[in-house]
């Protein structure tokens, strides 16, 4: 008689949490719900199209308002649910919302001083909507920061009402890891003819995790069963996470070793390819710079590298093999990767050398065959940059094997030095001859024309052209 009023006890018990549970699911939702869509008529307005006029400072203040008696009433909701979710969850997984509540209830009593003084205060419309801006902004807070400790509660419910589900599938999952570590043990006994223990060192201690982690599983559920029978489902959903927990940890080591076979072949088939690679990239090194200290270290590493691969391939560990060579090949290239950038750039310049420092040697010749037809007019001036621009050019030529770059400058100035001097050798030429005769602009334009037919003959003969009779 006294187990079945034991019995049904238990069954009383349970009634009443799943009834008080629903009552609180029931009650948290429709408040919710309420407080959302005042948040949302509160919110209307907060914030203007583009182009609208701004929000008026008495709309403001009943915004302010909506906002605060919103937020109240969530607060008391609260306060009162908080009861509830003790009796459901313990004050130990509560405790959180506890703390929650009560510093929503400190933001809302600040908020309520603020309230009072925009009623006691005549102060300035910018005050008065500054106000009424800060009270929005703390009932917004208040209202985001228990509306996330309502979705944690809402993921505990969830856990709760599953956890005899969760506690079946997990019992499964847990006999199951018996059958696959004892598989594993076998293919470590099987890899261990082909490859060394270095290569499986990684894995190798994986089944005896396994089995412990096993072993915390099953005393978990036994845990999660028994606060089943005694109708608590608290404890029921606490220890399916925690079985949960080491089913998935012990599945992750079972994947490693049941992955590992797959993953040496691969190693074994491109440690060749790397190994060419990386011997490729320290042929690119010492054609890049091959006196630089910094690239002629990472080229011995490399070539370090190289021989000791292909020793622990020997050895029987081709995925210790493939790692050194990629972490040898990525270094190796971090430190030639700024000469490459170089390379290139001095190619580029290499192109563009020949064609700028082309024409800028057409041009002095073009301004030197003029200067010596005018003598007599051409100054000191249009003199210093022909003879500037020919040694920049000269430096230029020079400059264009080792430093392409540095050439290029030169030749750019070159030709800009050579143009400034064909100016002023025209200037010079035309202006004597305007006194003398009184016609500046037919002086100038013969002086034009004869410098123009000696740079197209100078251009056409730096480009390899030829006239007849030439």
């Amino acid at each position: 008689m006294s187990d079945q009023l034991g019995v049904i006890a238990v069954i009383g018990t349970a009634v009443l949490l799943t009834v008080l549970g629903t009552l609180l699911a029931i009650f948290v939702a429709s408040g919710r719900r309420a407080a959302k869509r005042r948040s949302a008529e509160r919110s209307a307005g907060a914030s203007s199209p583009a182009g609208a006029e701004p929000e008026s400072t008495a709309s403001l203040l009943r915004r302010a308002n909506a906002s605060l008696v919103a937020v109240d009433d969530g607060v008391r909701r609260w306060d009162q649910e908080l009861g509830f979710a003790q009796a459901q969850f313990g004050s130990e997984a509560t405790a959180p919302l506890e703390a929650a509540v009560a510093a929503a209830k400190d933001s809302v009593a600040r908020a309520f001083v603020l309230r009072r003084q925009l009623d006691d205060d005549a102060r300035s419309g910018a005050r008065r909507r500054a106000t009424a801006s800060e009270i929005i902004r703390i009932c917004d807070a208040v209202t985001s920061d228990l509306e996330s400790h309502a979705h944690d509660f809402d993921s505990e419910r969830a856990a709760q009402a599953h956890a005899p589900a969760a506690i079946d599938e997990l019992s499964q999952q847990e006999r199951l890891l018996g059958a696959r570590c004892a598989a594993s043990r076998q293919t470590l006994e099987a890899l261990s003819h082909s490859y060394s223990a270095v290569a499986l060192a990684q894995v190798s201690a994986n089944p005896d995790l396994v089995d412990a982690l096993a072993g915390e599983a099953s005393a978990s559920l036994a845990a999660g069963r028994e606060a089943l029978e005694r109708a608590d489902p608290a404890a029921a959903a606490s220890a399916a996470r925690a079985a949960r927990s080491a089913v998935d940890r012990a599945s992750g080591l079972l994947d490693e070793i049941e992955g590992l076979p797959a993953q040496l072949q691969d190693a074994e088939s491109g440690l060749a390819e790397a190994l060419l690679g990386l011997r490729e990239q320290i042929g690119q090194a010492e054609r890049l710079a091959p006196t630089d200290p910094a690239v002629s270290s990472a080229r011995s590493a490399a070539t370090a590298a190289i021989a000791a691969a292909q020793q622990a391939r020997t050895d029987g560990d081709p995925l210790g093999a493939l790692r050194l060579v990629t972490r040898q090949h990525a270094e190796l290239a971090a430190t030639i990767a700024p000469l490459r950038d170089r390379a290139a750039r001095a190619e580029e310049a290499r192109g563009r050398l020949t064609e700028v420092l082309g024409h800028a040697n057409a041009q002095i010749a073009a301004v030197n065959a003029y200067v010596d037809a005018h003598r007599d007019a051409v100054g000191a001036e249009a003199r210093t940059r022909v003879a500037d621009g020919a040694r920049r050019a000269e430096r230029a030529r020079l400059l264009a094997h080792g430093e392409p770059e540095r050439a290029l400058m030169e030749a750019n100035t070159a030709a800009r030095l050579i143009h400034e001097a064909q100016a002023l050798a025209e200037r010079d030429v035309s202006t004597p001859r305007a006194q003398d005769t009184g016609r500046p602009e037919a002086a100038a334009s013969g002086a034009e024309v004869m410098l123009g037919g000696l740079l197209v003959n100078q251009l056409l003969r730096g480009h390899g052209f030829r006239g007849r009779g030439c």
